[in-house]
């Protein structure tokens, strides 16, 4: 008869997975600036945005049969994971790295698994608390029509996002050295945000064309946009690019990491 336990290397994997989740948070909550800037920074941006123009009449226009408080709802969507992944975990992984702590965790008894698995559960965690609270603060403050097909599909698209985000900055978090980490996630947030307002990569010259289409950032904004009715081409090319992305990401991490322990 099988037994029906998991055997002991699954039980220290989670018992491990789930501390280093709780120090993760705990480190983003005892990082107040930090958090704040990640997560309260695009709401707020939103928020400011939906309140400015209420009673204009503005937010009830159509750009592309797509009405405008639907499209600011997306976009923002886009950039609160972008922040959340890149300008959150990021810059505190190459923080981390620049003080010196990835020498202590070296020498403890971690699995590397369980360690980036914490990681890309906490920007997980806090991207959907972001998305939950815009989503909240769209519908009380705004005539935001989404069906629940729309609204199921843009979490998903933000969450996926957010996923590729952060494993991008936990592989330049270890591949750059740790005293320029911060430096270049810093500047390559520029180019990954303004990828995100590109609507036709088909305007642009062929070298443009091809950096672009290799960004995460891209694929996200064509499969929002394909979610909320801007286009109708198929979404699950971009999915398929945004998957593949993030898993040579985390193989580049998961290599830097080894390559800096040995």
């Amino acid at each position: 008869m099988k037994s029906t336990h998991p055997p002991p290397g699954s039980k220290r994997f989670f018992s491990i997975y789930l501390a280093e989740l709780y120090y993760t948070l705990v480190q983003q909550y005892r990082q107040p600036l930090g958090s704040l800037f990640s997560l309260l920074w695009p709401l707020l941006f939103y928020l400011f945005i939906i309140v400015v123009f209420s009673g204009t009449g503005f937010l009830a226009a159509y750009v592309e049969r797509t009405p405008v408080s639907v499209y600011l709802f997306a976009f923002f969507g886009m950039f609160g994971a972008l922040t959340t992944a890149l300008q959150g975990f990021g810059q505190s992984l190459a923080l981390e790295r620049a003080q010196g702590w990835m020498r202590l965790r070296r020498v403890s008894p971690s699995l590397v698994t369980a360690y980036f698995s914490a990681r890309l559960s906490a920007v997980l965690l806090l991207s959907i608390a972001l998305t939950l609270g815009m989503l909240l603060s769209g519908v009380l403050l705004t005539d935001l029509a989404l069906t629940l097909t729309q609204t199921l599909g843009l979490v998903v698209a933000l969450m996926a996002g957010a996923l590729s985000f952060a494993a991008l900055a936990l592989a330049l978090g270890y591949l750059v050295a740790p005293g320029s980490a911060a430096t270049v996630i810093h500047w390559l947030y520029v180019p990954l945000f303004f990828t995100m307002l590109m609507k036709n990569v088909d305007e642009y010259p062929l070298g443009v064309q091809l950096v672009v289409e290799l960004l995460p950032s891209y694929h996200l904004n064509q499969i929002v946009l394909g979610t909320i009715g801007w286009h109708q081409a198929a979404l699950w090319p971009s999915y398929l690019s945004l998957g593949l992305f993030t898993l040579i990401a985390l193989a580049v991490a998961v290599w830097s990491y080894r390559r800096e322990e040995s």
